[in-house]
């Protein structure tokens, strides 16, 4: 009785949840629909803290900033939706926003849609290898009790494990952008250290360190260090 009266307690708070989580997005899109644009931006920003961002939600979102010509956060929103979806078209209108704002740091290369892919399908990617090096390991069993060695399908398994360790292990470079206006880029992570350049906001950086004060990143071909709350990661 006690596990039957706990099971409906956790189907109806799942339902409950549910049923809020639909009403939030509900009453946003309302809002955006009434061209209420700041209320309905308010309402996305709660979701989407709360990690349960639509790539829809994402565009409205980058819709409505680039209607109030905040373009770093338009830009974010942009970025975000690609990395979800991997939508091309939107390349054209990041590259767009950011070539009319003159904007660095929005020239996607073959390898960096490689890492978008990648990133998104990461883990069926690993599923699949693991696959392979089993089915590679079955077949090697098969021919050591036929005494027979099959140098290419020890070949094959070496290659197919050694690209499973390093798709578990590689970290993808991070992109984040800046959201903060006037910022310094620095010469070392201090205050005290020379002041390079700076910055408005909505330029896009690769971090290449990220620490708790200071994150160092690439900009235009040198490591730079800026204040970290000024980025936004992507």
């Amino acid at each position: 009785i006690i596990n039957t009266r706990m099971s409906i307690t956790l189907v109806s708070l799942f339902l409950l949840a549910k049923i809020s989580f639909g009403s939030d997005f509900s009453s946003a899109d309302s809002l955006f629909l009434e061209a209420k644009y700041t209320e309905a931006l308010e309402r996305y920003e709660e979701i989407l803290n709360e990690g349960t961002a639509s790539p829809a939600m994402l565009l409205k979102m980058a819709y409505i900033e680039d209607g109030l010509e905040n373009f770093a956060s338009s830009l974010f929103y942009l970025n975000a939706y690609f990395q979800k979806t991997g939508d091309r078209a939107t390349l054209t209108k990041i590259e767009e926003l950011a070539a009319n704002n003159k904007l660095v740091g929005y020239n996607y290369s073959d390898i960096d849609i490689f890492f978008i892919f990648f990133k998104k399908y990461r883990h069926q990617i690993v599923l699949i290898l693991l696959f392979l090096a089993s089915l590679i390991v079955i077949k090697n069993v098969s021919n050591s009790r036929k005494n027979r060695k099959s140098i290419t399908f020890i070949s094959l398994q070496l290659i197919v494990l050694i690209v499973t360790t390093i798709s578990l292990n590689y970290e993808i470079p991070r992109k984040a952008i800046l959201v903060t206006p006037n910022s310094l880029l620095m010469s070392g992570a201090s205050a005290g250290s020379e002041p390079i350049g700076l910055l408005e906001a909505g330029h896009r950086f690769t971090i290449l360190e990220k620490g708790e004060v200071w994150s160092k990143v690439e900009w235009e071909g040198q490591s730079v260090y800026v204040k970290t709350n000024t980025l936004k990661l992507i």
